[in-house]
């Protein structure tokens, strides 16, 4: 029975670990409990390609400054306009980023029934670690 049992939890974690990555059951499990069609689901798959899309290139150029002001502080640079500089671009990327954002909201929501909107809202409230950076950078 011992050896059983052993065998089932080894199994269910396999399953678990093999079953996609936590943001892709997230969207499962979103999709299902908003009970999308398969058009909004598609409307929703399209829209969060365009977003991959659109931020790859912002979030290399965010990583080179970031990079870039490592290396400058490391060598003890004493430019304090370029390390200055350097923090206003990424500041302004991550705002880029923070509209893009905003507008896969608009997106997602926009495809959405009334009673949908009501538990997707429902559904970020309930999700504060998804959500509450978002939250927290509108501040």
């Amino acid at each position: 029975m011992k050896r059983v049992m052993i065998i089932s939890a080894v199994f269910l974690m396999a399953a678990t670990l093999f079953a996609g990555s936590p943001k892709e059951r997230e969207d499962g499990q979103l999709a299902a409990y908003l009970q999308l069609t398969a058009a909004q689901q598609t409307a929703w798959d399209s829209a969060r390609a365009d977003l991959r899309t659109a931020g790859a290139p912002l979030f290399a150029r965010m990583e080179q400054l970031g990079h870039d002001m490592e290396v400058a502080l490391k060598s003890k640079s004493t430019d304090a306009c370029g390390l200055g500089s350097m923090l206003l671009a990424q500041q302004a990327i991550h705002d880029q980023i923070r509209a893009q954002k905003e507008t896969l909201e608009q997106r997602l929501e926009s495809v959405l029934t009334p009673d949908q909107k009501t538990k997707y809202e429902a559904f970020k409230v309930a999700q504060p670690q998804v959500y509450e950076r978002r939250r927290i950078s509108r501040q």
